[in-house]
């Protein structure tokens, strides 16, 4: 299908077939596994060694099972994340009404907390996020979770049937984040006090590291969140860009493409498309950004003992009612 208008995607609803986003989520889980054994392969027959006089040694016994492990590979490293709780920035979005206009809180200080989800019971793990303030923006145990899904790149939860849901990243498959994570989290879904939210969470890189009289590419992905004219909402997915020479950057995502909240494939929105540029200050960016029917701003923040990675928040609008809110994390190449 062809898009090439905000007007067309945002405009008066229009029939999708019914695709819950948690089953997406968990369909690119599922392909993000590999390896395994090859249960094909064809068996080798053995011949028995003759046998001797001599006799055997006594068998050793097995090894102790080995507890069930975490999967540490979604873990985030760096200094200043204590046991999973990972500082960093988030955007959220209230929706009061289904055609009410929204309310974009900017960018706060907020902490989020990814942990216990074992190998052996998912459902077991905490997923969090909270301002500065205490304030509680999304908890997955607060009503019980219906289902989770975790990988080496992603943990995705639903709860209270689908009325709260969350997805964080851990970025491109042969690239993978480290010091970082990045995502987006939906509560009291369907009621007038719907919330929306992004953010990004990691080790943020001390001032005093920051590289200097180089240049430097950073590429990856990004998530976020859309609301129409209409009321009609949107998840959003987009490839990232960012170049800086450590004192001006360049911002941009590119092939973005949208899923609408009642189901539906994915279809490309080149109208979300985002570019600008800002400076550099510190450990932390801050640009004007735009698109063919969107504009506002992106912040973001340098990760890693010598800024290995980059990773923020953007938000946008148009002047008749629709915005666009993104979380980002990209790696240095």
């Amino acid at each position: 299908m062809e898009v090439t208008s905000t007007r067309k995607i945002f405009g008066p609803a229009r029939p999708w077939r019914a695709v819950a986003l948690i089953a997406l989520v968990g369909a690119v889980s599922a392909c993000g596994g590999g390896g395994g054994g090859d249960d094909d392969a064809p068996s080798v027959s053995t011949r028995s060694a003759p046998t001797t006089a001599r006799a055997s040694a006594p068998t050793p016994p097995p090894p102790p099972p080995l507890p069930p492990v975490e999967r540490a590979g979604f873990a985030v490293a760096g200094e200043g994340v204590e046991n999973q709780t990972i500082p960093g920035r988030a955007v959220t979005v209230a929706k009061p009404g289904p055609t009410s206009l929204v309310a974009v809180r900017n960018p706060e200080r907020s902490s989020l907390v990814i942990r216990g989800f074992a190998d052996t019971d998912p459902d077991s793990g905490i997923l969090s996020v909270k301002a500065s303030d205490g304030t509680t923006r999304f908890d997955s145990s607060a009503t019980g979770k219906d289902s989770a899904t975790v990988t080496d790149r992603a943990v995705s939860v639903r709860t209270n049937s689908g009325k709260r849901w969350a997805f964080f990243s851990k970025g491109k498959q042969d690239k993978p984040l480290q010091y970082q994570t990045f995502g987006s989290w939906q509560t009291r879904l369907g009621t007038p006090e719907q919330v929306a939210g992004v953010g990004s969470f990691g080790s943020r890189t001390h001032a005093s590291k920051m590289p200097s009289g180089t240049t430097a590419r950073y590429s990856g992905e990004s998530v976020g969140y859309a609301v129409g004219r209409s009321g009609a909402e949107f998840d959003v997915f987009a490839e990232a860009e960012i170049e800086t020479d450590f004192n001006a950057v360049t911002f941009n995502t590119t092939n973005t493409v949208v899923g609408p909240f009642t189901g539906g494939g994915l279809v490309p929105v080149p109208d979300l498309d985002l570019s600008g540029s800002g400076r550099v200050s510190g450990n932390t960016f801050s640009a004007a950004v735009s698109g063919a029917g969107v504009a506002g701003s992106a912040d973001g923040r340098f990760y890693g003992p010598n800024a290995e990675e980059l990773g923020g928040t953007f938000q946008t609008s148009t002047s008749d009612g629709i915005t666009y809110v993104g979380a980002f994390g990209t790696t240095r190449q």
